[in-house]
């Protein structure tokens, strides 16, 4: 269970690292190659090109623990950064990862 948690929250951060941009031109910054497929080193090119590594490992030793991590997660939906997820937030969180979502795990 902990593993496709894990999954449904990584594809909630690359959900959330493309809501800023068109979808398209999100997606297409991560395919690097054009193969219209995100492939492990470009995902990882993405999120180390965005910082989010550096930004959310807090104690910056260099590795993300798994509560950096899901306090990134967290912070990526709770959008106001008022510490709680509201009715909309929450929306957007179960639109990427509810029954029948973008990222049904």
């Amino acid at each position: 269970m902990k593993r496709i948690t894990l999954g449904a929250a990584m594809a909630a951060c690359f959900t959330a690292a493309l809501v800023t941009q068109p979808a398209s031109a999100g997606f297409s910054k991560w395919d690097s190659n054009d193969d219209v497929g995100i492939d492990n080193e470009e995902f990882d090119t993405g999120f180390r090109d965005r910082r989010i590594y550096e930004t959310w490992d807090a104690d910056n030793d260099g590795t993300m623990s798994e509560r950096e991590f899901n306090e990134g997660v967290y912070g990526t939906y709770d959008r106001d950064n008022n510490g709680v997820i509201d009715e909309n937030e929450y929306d957007l969180l179960d639109d990427d990862m509810g029954p029948d979502g973008r990222w049904d795990l």
